[in-house]
């Protein structure tokens, strides 16, 4: 086909098409890549006898008799059927579609789908579908369009694949080389396979599509970034030398490595587009001091942007503790602060008074204005949409870009996810820091665990309770606020107790938070809120209840609100659910400190897809995640620079 239009498809007219348009589908390309969710399966078959009940079934039988509609009182109507085989007779019911059964025949055989019931001692089906008797193979199931029937869009589909001409952007070697089948017969094996060995290879194929499509846009994006003009910045040695020298600790060595690779990029003229990886606690926002610094040093401004005004506010106490010795100016600029304070701000940035400006949401209001603005660090960047992230690199003229992340990444899916960035790790921890013991335990060990808690907090220490719910509900998992009610009125009595959660305001938050930071609460009962950014360092303890229901990334981040100093810190994994996995998964945990590690189990054991929500631009093109392996993350990178080599 000449014309990719979708009216151009035999069997689609006027009004079709507008329904495939309202879904998004506007060529027969975007058709064929409407791919099914799932799929019938024609070759298992029973006998009307050996049905199973409760359960999708598929039996070949003869239609032997069909009644009129009868009107129930419900305002339904019923069409009822009779099909028998060798075995014994079963009743057809479809309810609402009084001539269902117009266009078949008494005495011919048809496959009859659905789920089987047993009423008395004779097997039903409910509106059930049906197919030819000679039929074969997994019918394909579509996520519904208004206007059209599934089998509507299986066929206009099915027409769509034998009128195309597909051509592969593969070769022959390159198919051999990478293990993958041809696009045609991947496209085929994926809407009407001829069993369910053909469904894999498709979707293998169909994922590696994906990642192609995906990493050669990433591979353009990074060549415009390239040929952009930024602010060229000189080596400034003393001033930095007096950064060093003003710490009160010692940088690790893959901080230093990681500010050198910061100021090369900053000296080159083009902007800077790096992400700086590290685990929980590894001191990211050391080596974000530095680039600012060497951005003062060069006579220019920095934004620092946080997702939450809690993790903005431990930002700029940080760095104003660590900068404004240098005399680098730090100012904090956050919604919950009133309007005089606001302009007050503003004001001073805009002149160019601050050097540094730390905030969230409100940085990049249409107000706020920079006077020379050349580096822009975002915290936490998956939190942000791209859109806000390119508002705030407005600010300046193709400032330099800093991204600090937490979330441990593999190396091989950070190339995919991040393929527009150049990445800097975190790989050693501050010097004094030990690891946090980690121990996964059942809830029958409770109250063990409650008198450790107690004892650290006698001995002047602070304490998380992590819970994965806010309010009760049937599920019999613990919530924070009924939770928290208990132990003032039990365990904890005495004590005091804070709770955290989402429903709270930004500044019922940050009341909170604050008490629990300056040592007046004891214990903090919370959500996921605290997953990343919070820095209490007198915290020695953290209890996760139900720790089953959080995934190993996101308990290895929980874990990292405790071991902030050189104080034994304790994780306790608790859980009333002590399956061999879920005991597997929690010993893995208990075992290592190793965030990287840890994501990489979480990635062989869950897939790709829970890494690809970590970044919420771009992913929504990714239908077959599950099938990304590293392997194929390596080879689409590799037939796209072999592409891009041969430009």
């Amino acid at each position: 086909m000449t014309d990719d239009r979708l009216v151009t498809l035999p069997g689609i007219g006027a009004k079709r098409a507008d329904a495939y348009a309202a879904a998004g589908i506007l060529t027969v390309s975007e058709l064929i890549n409407y791919y099914p969710r799932d799929y019938i399966n024609l070759n298992l078959r029973f006998s009307i006898l050996s049905c199973p009940v409760d359960e999708n079934i598929c039996i070949k039988a003869m239609l032997t008799k069909k009644t009129p509609a009868v009107r129930l009182k419900s305002k339904l109507n019923i069409t009822k059927a009779l099909v028998e085989d060798e075995t014994g007779k079963a009743d057809i019911s479809v309810f609402n579609m009084p001539r269902f059964f117009d266009r078949f025949e008494i005495g011919k055989e048809y496959l009859f789908w659905g789920r089987a019931k047993l009423f008395g001692n004779r097997l039903t089906l409910s509106n059930p579908r049906v197919f030819p008797a000679d039929m074969v193979g997994l019918f394909p199931v579509y996520s519904s369009i208004t206007g059209l029937t599934g089998d509507r869009i299986a066929d206009n589909i099915k027409t769509a694949l034998s009128l195309v001409d597909i051509t592969d952007f593969l070769s022959e070697e390159q198919l051999q080389k990478y293990k993958l089948i041809g696009l045609s017969e991947a496209l085929s094996n994926i809407h009407f396979p001829k069993n369910a060995d053909e469904i894999p290879p498709a979707k293998k194929r169909l994922a590696f599509n994906e990642l192609y499509t995906y990493r050669e846009e990433l591979a353009k994006r990074r060549s415009e970034n390239l040929s952009l003009a930024s602010v060229k910045m000189e080596k400034r040695g003393r001033e930095m030398e007096s950064f060093y020298n003003a710490l009160p600790f010692e940088m690790t060595g893959s901080q230093k490595t990681s500010i050198s690779e910061i100021m090369a990029d900053m000296c080159k003229g083009s902007p800077m587009n790096r992400m700086l990886c590290g685990d929980v606690g590894s001191g990211k926002t050391a080596v974000a001091a530095a680039a600012a610094v060497f951005a003062y040093a060069n006579g220019y401004q920095t934004a620092f942007m946080a997702p939450t005004e809690i993790l903005a506010k431990q930002h700029f106490t940080t760095l104003e503790k660590i900068l404004s010795p240098l005399g680098i100016k730090v100012a904090m600029l956050i919604g919950a602060m009133s309007a005089r304070e606001h302009k007050d701000i503003q004001g001073k940035i805009a002149s160019g008074e601050i050097h540094v400006a730390v905030g969230t949401h409100a940085l990049i209001a249409d107000k706020a204005e920079f006077a020379n603005l050349a580096l822009v660090i975002t915290d936490e960047q998956h939190r942000f949409g791209v859109r806000q992230r390119e508002k705030l690199a407005s600010k300046g003229d193709n400032p330099h870009r800093l991204i600090m992340s937490a979330t441990p990444i593999p190396r091989t899916m950070a190339m995919m996810l991040y393929g527009d960035v150049d990445i800097s790790y975190l790989t050693d921890m501050p010097l004094g820091r030990k690891p946090v013991e980690t121990f996964a335990v059942t809830d029958k060990l409770r109250d063990r665990a409650f008198e450790f808690i107690k004892k650290e907090l006698y001995a002047g220490r602070q304490a998380y309770i992590v819970c994965a719910r806010i309010d009760d509900n049937e599920e019999e998992y613990k919530a924070v606020k009924s939770y928290a009610e208990n132990l003032r009125g039990g365990a904890f009595a005495g004590f005091t107790i804070g709770v955290l959660h989402g429903q709270l305001s930004s500044e019922e938050s940050t009341v909170i938070m604050n008490e629990f930071i300056a040592g007046e609460t004891q214990i903090l009962v919370s959500t996921t809120v605290i997953e990343v950014g919070v820095d209490v360092p007198n915290a020695t303890v953290i209890l996760i209840e139900d720790a089953e229901l959080f995934g190993l990334s996101q308990l290895h981040q929980l874990r990292g609100r405790v071991g902030r100093t050189d104080l034994q810190s304790y994780c306790i994994l608790m859980t009333s659910n002590p399956t061999d996995e879920i005991k597997e998964r929690l010993k893995l945990l208990s075992s290592t400190h190793d965030g990287m590690a840890v994501a990489a189990y979480d990635l062989k054991q869950r897939g790709a897809g829970d890494f690809l929500g970590t970044r919420q631009s771009g992913f929504n093109q990714f239908r077959f995640a599950e099938f990304m392996s590293q392997e194929l993350i390596q080879n689409a990178d590799e037939a796209v620079m072999d592409k891009l080599s041969l430009k």
